[in-house]
C-alpha cells in the first residue's frame, strides 16, 4: 500500500477483498454448507462474514509478520487514531490462538453457522430452515468440543481456552461494530467505489 495520503478508506477496503473471496471459497468446501439453498448460503455469509474475518486477521498477521505500528501513516489516513487502536488490540487479543490451526478451522465453520453473528439485526437476512442449521452447527461444536478435550491435558484447560476465546470473540463483534458503523459514514455516498464482495458483507443495502 502507498505510504502517502493517497490511501482512501475505499482503495484499503478494495485491497483485501481478493483475501474474503478466498475465505468464501473455504466455507464453500465444507459439504454441509454447500449443500444448503442459495439464499441460505448468501444470509449466513451477510450475517456472519465480517465478524469470522475480524477472527480471522490474527492468522494473516501471523502468517505474514505484517504487523503494524498503530502510527503508520497507510492506518492514519483510513481510520480514527482510536478505532485503529481498539483494531490492534482486538488482532493481538486473537494472537495466541493461531498456533492451532485445527482449532480455528473448527471455531470458523461453527461460528458460520449462526443465525447471526452481527449486533446488528437485518430482517432482510433472516434465515429459513434455522433447525438445519443449528442441527450442523451442533455437529460441529461436538466435533470442536472433542478436540478440544483431545489437546488440552486436562478438562478445566479445555473451559478455561474456550472461555478465554468467547470472551474475546465477544469483544472483537464490538469493535467489529465500531468498524461497520466508521464504514457506513464514511462512504455512504461513495459505495461503487467498493468491489462488490466488500459491498456486500459491509453494507446493508434494500434488496
Amino acid at each position: 500500500m502507498p505510504h502517502d495520503n493517497t490511501l482512501s478508506l475505499q482503495k484499503f477496503m478494495n485491497s483485501f477483498s481478493y483475501m474474503y473471496v478466498a475465505l468464501v471459497d473455504y466455507f464453500k468446501m465444507i459439504p454441509e454448507f454447500k449443500n444448503l439453498s442459495i439464499d441460505t448460503r448468501i444470509s449466513l455469509l451477510k450475517n456472519n462474514f465480517s465478524q469470522i474475518f475480524r477472527l480471522n486477521s490474527p492468522l494473516i498477521i501471523h502468517a505474514t509478520g505484517a504487523v503494524e505500528d498503530t502510527n503508520s501513516i497507510v492506518f492514519k489516513h483510513v481510520f480514527p487514531a482510536d478505532l485503529y487502536s481498539e483494531i490492534c488490540h482486538c488482532a493481538m487479543n486473537l494472537i495466541p490462538f493461531v498456533y492451532d490451526p485445527i482449532f480455528l478451522k473448527l471455531i470458523y465453520i461453527t461460528l458460520m453457522f449462526s443465525t447471526s453473528l452481527c449486533t446488528r439485526y437485518n430482517i432482510n437476512n433472516r434465515l429459513t430452515h434455522t433447525e438445519d442449521i443449528f442441527s450442523i452447527q451442533n455437529y460441529y461444536i461436538e466435533l470442536l468440543w472433542r478436540y478440544m478435550l483431545h489437546r488440552s491435558s486436562t478438562y478445566r484447560k479445555s473451559v478455561q481456552m474456550l472461555t478465554l476465546f468467547i470472551t474475546r470473540l465477544l469483544h472483537s463483534q464490538i469493535v467489529n461494530e465500531k468498524i461497520a458503523v466508521y464504514i457506513s459514514q464514511v462512504i455512504s455516498n461513495q459505495t461503487d467505489q467498493l468491489e462488490p464482495i466488500m459491498k456486500a458483507m459491509w453494507l446493508n443495502e434494500k434488496k
